[in-house]
C-alpha cells in the first residue's frame, strides 16, 4: 500500500506512464501507477485545470480530491475502479465517461462536500454516504453492489439497478431525480424504500418513464408543470403515488396493477386534465387500495379498472371508456341558452 500524488497538470493515466506520480503532494514525478492498494490524491499540487486522459481503465484503493479548487478535465474511455473510500472536495468534474467516472468495487465511505460526482457505478461491496450525494449523469447499482444512502439527500439525472445481486437502500432520504427519458430504471435487484420519497423534476416536454421493477415503493411524486407523456411500467406498490395538478397524460403498461393507500393525481380544471390511460387503448390498467376513500378531481379516464375495499371517486372528471370500479361525476355545465341575470324594480 501507498500513497499516489498527481502532479504536474495535464496528462495521461494508464498503466505505464509514471510522469505524473509522486509519493509526496508536490514531490518529484516517478512513482509507480497506482493499484488496487493504492490512494490517489489530487490537490492543489495537482494544477488547476487538469486534463487526465485515459488509455485504460484505472483502479486505486481510494480516492480522495482537495485542496484549492481543482478542475479535473477526464477524458477517454474508461472507468475509475475504487476499491475503498471516496472524497471529493472542491472540485469541478466534466464529461464523464458512459460508464461511470467511479466504480466502487469494495466497502466505501462516499463524501461529496455537495460537489457533483457525475457519474458512480456500485459495482461490489456496500456505498455508505456520509453526506448528500449529487450525480449530475447517473447513479447505477450493478453487480454485487449495496447502496446505501444513510438518510442523506441524493440528486441524479438518472438511476438504474441493473443486477439481481444488487440492493438499495434509501432509509427515509429524499432522492431527486433531474433527468427525463428512462429516468428511473429497476432493471433487477433488492429496494428497501423505507420512508424516503423519490421526487422527479424535469419540467421539459420530453416522455419520460418511471420503470418501477415491480417494487415497494413509498412515495413518488412527479413535480412540476412537466409535459410529454409519463409512463408508468411494471405493477407497483406506493404508499403515495403523487403527481402536481396539470395537463398532463400517464400510461401505465397494459394488464399492470398499481397498489397505492393514497393516489394524489388530478389536473386543475377547464383544459388542465390529467390523463390516465394505458399504453395500448382497450388494454385495461389496474389500480388497487385495500380500504378508505380514492378521491380525485380534474382527470379523464380510460381503460381503468379500480378495485380492493376502498371507494374510487373521480369529480370534474370524464369517463373515455373501459374503466370500472370508479364513480366518475362529470362537470358542472350551465345549460344552454340567455344566461344573463334580468332584475325588474317596482316601485311601491
Amino acid at each position: 500500500m501507498a500513497f499516489r500524488y498527481w502532479v504536474g497538470a495535464s496528462g495521461n493515466w494508464d498503466a505505464s506512464d509514471t510522469s505524473h506520480w509522486a509519493e509526496a503532494p508536490g514531490g518529484n514525478p516517478g512513482a509507480s501507477v497506482p493499484t488496487s492498494v493504492d490512494d490517489v490524491f489530487f490537490d492543489g499540487n495537482s494544477g488547476g485545470t487538469v486534463d487526465v486522459t485515459f488509455g485504460a481503465n484505472a483502479t486505486c484503493k481510494s480516492f480522495r480530491l482537495g485542496g484549492p479548487y481543482v478542475t479535473l478535465d477526464l477524458q477517454g474511455t474508461y472507468a475509475i475502479s475504487v476499491a475503498g473510500d471516496v472524497t471529493l472536495f472542491r472540485v469541478t468534474i466534466v464529461d464523464p465517461a458512459a460508464s461511470g467516472v467511479f466504480v466502487v468495487t469494495a466497502d466505501c465511505t462516499f463524501r461529496t462536500y455537495g460537489y457533483d460526482a457525475c457519474s458512480v457505478v456500485i459495482a461490489g461491496g456496500t456505498t455508505t454516504l456520509a453526506d448528500a450525494l449529487w450525480c449530475s449523469a447517473s447513479l447505477v447499482c450493478s453487480s454485487f453492489g449495496v447502496f446505501d444512502t444513510a438518510g442523506y439527500a441524493v440528486t441524479v439525472g438518472q438511476f438504474r439497478s441493473t443486477s439481481a445481486d444488487a440492493s438499495t437502500v434509501l432509509n427515509g432520504s429524499l432522492v431527486t431525480v433531474t433527468g427525463a427519458g428512462v429516468a428511473w430504471d429497476f432493471v433487477a435487484g433488492a429496494l428497501s424504500a423505507g420512508t424516503s420519497t423519490i421526487k422527479f423534476t424535469n419540467a421539459s416536454a420530453a416522455d419520460r418513464s418511471f420503470k418501477g421493477g415491480g417494487k415497494t415503493y413509498w412515495d413518488v411524486w412527479f413535480s412540476g408543470a412537466y409535459a410529454g407523456i409519463l409512463g408508468i411500467d411494471g405493477s407497483n406498490t406506493f404508499n403515495d403515488l403523487k403527481s402536481d395538478g396539470g395537463l398532463h397524460v400517464i400510461e401505465f403498461s397494459d394488464g399492470s396493477t398499481q397498489s397505492v393507500a393514497t393516489l394524489t393525481l388530478g389536473g386543475t380544471g377547464g383544459g388542465a386534465r390529467t390523463t390516465l390511460r394505458s399504453q395500448t387503448s382497450g388494454v385495461a390498467w389496474n389500480l388497487t387500495c385495500p380500504d378508505g376513500e380514492v378521491d380525485c378531481e380534474w382527470l379523464i379516464l380510460k381503460d381503468s379498472h379500480a378495485s380492493g375495499g376502498a371507494t374510487f371517486t373521480a369529480t370534474n372528471s370524464s369517463d373515455a371508456g373501459g374503466n370500472s370500479g370508479w364513480s366518475i361525476v362529470a362537470p358542472f355545465v350551465l345549460p344552454a341558452g340567455d344566461r344573463r341575470v334580468r332584475l325588474t324594480y317596482i316601485r311601491r
